[in-house]
């Protein structure tokens, strides 16, 4: 309930009282399971951040499916525009939102660093199989084109916060470009 409640409501904005009232879990009960109401804020973004970096990298693994090259790229750019598309934008924002918290909020950044060291370590195993059947450039470290790769879908949010965002097209063709030219050997 609480990972929901992030949907709609920023982190440092959920009350306990919004919790207690919305779940139905009495004060105490609450406090056996979680070391503080913090922490339960805490494990809910962290839960919500995570099932964000699973989506991403189950895209990637379905690649390890692909036929040849070509299928591969394809999918590839199919990938790209998915994760830059602009209904993605509240998905990017919350994830904004949440690594926005970390400056203030140790625990939570320690959790959300595993989280995402975890993924990037996923993600980068991914890319040194794309890299020995062919698929990705041979020159580039795994690892640091996965947190690159993150790092750039994410980037998207400084278009998404303007009042008069790119041409989506326009958008699409830079990213294609600029992404083909980084993973593609030819």
């Amino acid at each position: 309930m609480t990972i929901e409640l992030l949907d709609t409501t920023p982190l440092e904005k959920i009350s306990l009282a919004t919790v207690l009232e919305l779940s139905g879990v009495s004060n105490g009960s609450l406090y056996y399971h979680f070391d503080d109401f913090r922490d339960l804020v805490e494990q809910a973004a962290v839960e919500r951040f995570t099932r964000g970096l699973n989506d991403s990298i189950s895209a990637i693994a379905e690649l390890l499916n692909c036929t040849d090259a070509a299928d591969f790229r394809q999918r590839v750019e199919h990938i790209i525009l998915v994760f830059h598309d602009q209904d993605r934008r509240p998905f990017r924002m919350a994830r904004l939102d949440t690594l926005g918290a970390l400056a203030t909020h140790p625990r939570l950044a320690e959790r959300i660093g595993r989280a995402q060291e975890a993924s990037t370590r996923q993600q980068g195993e991914y890319y040194a199989e794309f890299q020995r059947r062919g698929w990705f450039r041979n020159d580039l470290d795994p690892m640091a084109l996965s947190a690159f790769m993150t790092a750039t879908f994410l980037g998207r949010v400084v278009d998404d916060i303007t009042d008069n965002p790119v041409d989506p097209a326009e958008w699409n063709k830079v990213a294609l470009t600029a992404f083909t030219t980084i993973l593609f050997p030819d």
